[in-house]
């Protein structure tokens, strides 16, 4: 399994995955997504349904199995390389990150892997797909 094979996994909805072993996956920054709320719950839903296939493997070769949750949030946030020239790092700042990573650790509360906000939920598109 290479490093971005959970990232590649998640297709082409477009995106950047940052962070320290992928603490977030960004929607939206750098380059626009129209339907960033929808992007972002398919391409969650489709890395999940890839972590799933890979953990029957792994069970099958008697390896830990790797658990993974999801918390998605929609908001305006700064999104860039923040720091200094001995130490800079592309990162997203803002209440809607906190959100999603609230969202994220509620799924373990629930026995969930994927937790949408409200807001995301009630986006047309998000609605009647899911």
């Amino acid at each position: 399994l290479g490093e971005t094979e959970p990232v590649a996994a998640c297709g082409p909805g477009g995106g950047v995955s940052a962070g320290d072993v992928h603490d977030y996956h960004l929607q939206n920054a750098p380059d626009p997504v129209r339907l960033y709320g929808y992007s972002a719950v398919l391409a969650a839903v489709r890395c999940q349904e890839r972590l799933e296939d890979l953990q029957q493997q792994w069970m099958s070769a008697d390896l830990p199995v790797l658990r993974c949750r999801v918390g998605i949030h929609c908001g305006c946030v700064l999104v860039g390389n923040y720091g200094c020239t001995e130490k800079m790092d592309y990162t997203i700042i803002g209440d809607p990150v906190n959100l999603a990573s609230r969202l994220e650790g509620l799924n373990k509360k629930y026995g969930t892997t994927i937790m949408i906000s409200e807001e995301v939920h009630d986006s047309p598109e998000v609605e009647e797909t899911f």
